[in-house]
């Protein structure tokens, strides 16, 4: 028996975006600093207030191969909202959107070991999503959903 091939077979431990800053600190994507450490119904009871235009600017200058185009199309915003809220606050469709995003994408970090590794595969067409890029499906709650799904079956080697 191959060991290389029995070794791919088992699900591998991946790297937190948290280890993974730990080597690149000055990459790494973090959730909207209000929200670390909360617990996930204090984070519910936190989006359903919006959030701080300036926490979701945040989040998406984090970025370094997404273009922010794309980006605003995943957070279901446009550039003139931005602008508009300014100093104010965002819906929370907008800050569930971007938490979706923020989790999306440690979750991809850790199943594809990096987080550069992670931008490159939601931003390029796959063909579990008929030539779609996993970024753009994290537009709907739905479609963040099977994103997420696939990187758990892509961790552990199902792709059926």
């Amino acid at each position: 028996m191959n060991p290389r091939k029995s070794a791919s077979a088992r699900p591998v431990a991946r790297e937190s975006t948290l280890h993974v800053a730990e080597k690149s600190p000055s990459y790494r994507i973090d959730p909207p600093a209000r929200l670390a450490g909360l617990d996930p119904l204090q984070v519910h009871d936190a989006v359903s207030d919006g959030l701080p235009t300036r926490e979701v600017e945040g989040l998406i200058a984090q970025f370094r191969q997404i273009p922010k185009a794309q980006l605003l199309r995943a957070l279901g915003v446009s550039e003139r909202t931005l602008q508009r809220h300014k100093g104010g606050k965002l819906g929370s469709d907008i800050a569930s959107a971007a938490i979706d995003l923020a989790t999306t994408v440690e979750a991809a970090a850790r199943t594809l070991g990096s987080l550069a590794a992670a931008e490159h595969w939601l931003g390029q067409p796959a063909v579990a999503f008929n030539g779609r890029c996993p970024i753009d499906l994290l537009s709907t709650r739905q479609g963040a959903d099977l994103v997420r799904e696939h990187l758990v079956r892509m961790e552990y080697g199902v792709y059926a």
